[in-house]
């Protein structure tokens, strides 16, 4: 409430001097004593420690990154273009926009996103931070999910419906339970602690679950997009990726994909069914042609 009454009893004259100073022109004071503007607004590095007035809508962009802000107070209600806020000295989002284009807040010093904005036609970024859920996150983001590099050791509370890319490698995760369930683009999870592909969307445009400790793939998205997926390179049985080294083209992966809930071809302890697997791929052959198998040692 004081920080309120601190805006409320700025002078016309005093706005127009801060305004002017930032070099903002297109601007209208309401009664509340916050602040429109008609346009972008670029506040970054100026080593501001709090916003210098109270915004209230933004028609363009809003920049206010390479700072030292430890609070977003002040900022505005919505911004019709990408709200930035990175590299700044931020624990929380309180005081964020509820309404923007974009939101980038990677590179502070989150531990939650509660109080993020709950409506995002573009990129979320909110990577290079410290969090361990994603309580708070919208429900729907426009662009891409951007939660890598963080200490990520579930993935609640993450949107529902990514437009973009969803990438949540370089964090703690052994479970993707919580992941978005509708993915546009790209779906990034590796160099985690994965056991289980569980929780993936079912389509994606490039899947890479490289680097963690999966020894089955089920789970996996039924349909991949890419031309290459990253699969891991360690732990799947030997029989599984000798057959992939013969047959590691596309069609096949998204057969399998597919498929292998459907012919059980992993065991309910996660052990895989090589029998029920050469069933599949031997029934495949009318789909795809050219399949060769592996010579199994005598």
């Amino acid at each position: 409430m004081k920080y309120l009454k601190l805006f409320k009893s700025m002078t016309d004259k005093k706005i127009e001097k801060i305004c002017k100073k930032f070099g903002i022109e297109k601007w209208t004071l309401n009664p509340d004593g916050s602040v429109d503007i008609d346009g972008d607004i670029n506040i970054a590095y100026e080593d501001l420690t709090e916003l210098p007035l109270r915004f209230n809508r933004v028609t363009g962009n809003f920049s206010c990154h390479y700072n030292k802000l430890t609070t977003l107070k002040g900022a505005p209600i919505e911004v019709g273009g990408h709200f930035e806020c990175q590299y700044n000295e931020l624990s929380s989002l309180e005081g964020a926009p509820t309404k923007v284009g974009g939101f980038h807040c990677h590179y502070n010093k989150l531990t939650s996103l509660e109080e993020a904005p709950k409506e995002v036609a573009g990129d979320f970024d909110c990577f290079t931070n410290y969090l361990t859920d994603l309580k708070g996150a919208p429900k729907v983001v426009g662009g891409g999910f951007f939660c890598n590099h963080n200490q990520l050791t579930t993935l609640k509370g993450a949107p529902q419906e990514v437009v973009g890319d969803f990438v949540c490698d370089q964090n703690k995760l052994t479970t993707l339970e919580g992941a978005p369930s509708e993915v546009g683009g790209d779906f990034q999870c590796q160099n985690n602690n994965l056991i289980s592909l569980k929780g993936c969307p079912r389509e994606v445009k490039e899947f890479n679950c490289r680097f963690n400790r999966l020894t089955s793939l089920a789970g996996a998205p039924e349909y991949v997009e890419a031309d290459v997926v990253f699969l891991p390179n360690v732990n799947l049985p030997i029989e599984f990726l000798n057959f992939l080294r013969l047959n590691g083209h596309k069609s096949v992966i998204n057969y399998i994909f597919r498929w292998q809930k459907d012919y059980a071809i992993w065991k309910k302890d996660g052990s895989f069914n090589y029998s029920n697997f050469i069933q599949m791929m031997e029934n495949a052959q009318d789909e795809l042609k050219n399949i060769r198998f592996p010579k199994l040692d005598t």
